[in-house]
């Protein structure tokens, strides 16, 4: 039995029994009686601090859940960018490739037109 299940087994079980309005009424004489002054040292008390526990238990793992979920959206956007950016890299290079084709086509017109021999 997992610790989850136990205190899910507490929390719909166990407490209910031992959470009725009578009870907490004879608990509440009993307490004061004995000079008692929470119920933090009573099962019941255990109880719903196991209650209590496995909710925000489930409320952490709600948040990692949240968090692996919004890690996976970034990482895909990440890729999608990474992508982007190497067919930029790619385009770049043939644009520096082409232009420097380019220059040296101009540079040989001016000596053509200028006259100068090759």
């Amino acid at each position: 039995m997992t610790p989850e299940l136990a205190a899910q087994i507490v929390k719909h079980f166990i407490i209910p029994m031992f959470d009725s309005e009578n009870k907490k009424d004879l608990r509440k004489k009993y307490n004061e009686m004995a000079g008692i002054k929470s119920a933090a040292s009573t099962v019941l008390g255990d109880l719903k601090l196991t209650e209590t526990l496995s909710n925000e238990l489930e409320g952490v793992r709600n948040q990692v859940d949240n968090l692996k979920e919004k890690l996976e959206e970034v990482t895909v956007e990440r890729d999608i960018h990474c992508r982007e950016l190497t067919q930029l890299k790619v385009k770049f290079l043939q644009q520096k490739k082409m232009i420097g084709i380019l220059k040296g086509q101009l540079g040989l017109s001016f000596k053509i037109r200028s006259g100068v021999e090759l």
